[in-house]
């Protein structure tokens, strides 16, 4: 069984979007979706969505950007986008084939 509860948002939270490596910043955050499940093992979850002016983000949406400018996207938390990106890009680069 799934419960949703919707908050509002504090202003200043904006989504973060990937587009291969690049991070760009998009909609402002208007609210939260907090999705609260209780599994048949009576262990509980929750999952927390934002919400922007036209409703859920798009897939390739990959984290948010808080009101002191702090980035907590998939890959951690970063004082700066600017240095999301830059270990987004260290991270794209260890994974490609080295050339020999």
């Amino acid at each position: 069984m799934s419960n949703v509860t919707i908050i509002p948002a504090q202003s200043g939270f904006t989504v973060i979007y990937a587009d291969g490596d690049e991070l760009s910043r998009g909609e402002p955050v208007i609210a939260w979706a907090i999705a609260a499940e209780a599994p048949n093992q009576g262990a509980m979850g929750a999952e927390v969505y934002p919400i922007t002016p036209d409703g859920d983000p798009g897939t390739n949406y990959v984290g948010v950007e808080n009101p002191d400018k702090t980035v907590n996207i998939v890959d951690g938390l970063f004082e700066t986008l600017k240095d999301a990106q830059k270990a987004r890009s260290r991270q794209s680069d260890s994974t490609k084939p080295s050339k020999t």
